[in-house]
């Protein structure tokens, strides 16, 4: 029997997250072109080209981040189980003995989306973005009736 019921990846889509990210990789590109390509300088305290070579990745690498970044939640008979990949690469794993109180709220002033809300018995609070609540809600009902069941 398989222990999954509930699996959802979710990346970030939010137009203006892309936009300012865009910005200023095109920023970049247009002070390596004119400096490299037109031999120009930018500013009175330009960087070197080989320092433009070097750093320029790094102001890259944001944007590479959020391309390849997504949340993945799990819903397991056994455990909630969450990770912002890559940046995680192991699980973290919530145990139903852990939850003191879980349910679907609104992230957003106009309810448009959706987040599982939950409080631990340790006072933590943690809220976990979906894009399907009633399927998420239904899985954690499930896991928590599982635990009692055992």
């Amino acid at each position: 029997m398989d222990s999954l019921l509930f699996n959802e990846k979710q990346g970030f889509k939010r137009f203006w997250i892309w936009a300012v990210l865009s910005f200023f990789v095109a920023i970049w590109f247009a002070a390596l072109a004119w400096q490299l390509l037109l031999g120009r300088n930018l500013g009175s305290f330009a960087m070197s080209n080989l320092g433009l070579l070097v750093l320029g990745p790094i102001g890259i690498a944001p944007v590479v981040l959020f391309l390849f970044l997504r949340l993945k939640t799990e819903v397991r008979k056994d455990a909630l189980y969450y990770r912002l990949w890559p940046v995680s690469l192991q699980w973290s794993i919530i145990y139903p003995e852990e939850i003191d109180l879980y349910y679907i709220k609104s992230s957003t002033k106009d309810g448009s989306k959706k987040q599982l809300f939950i409080k631990l018995q340790s006072g933590r609070q943690l809220g976990i973005g979906t894009q399907n609540p009633k399927q998420l809600l239904q899985a954690m009902h499930q896991m928590m009736a599982h635990r009692q069941s055992l």
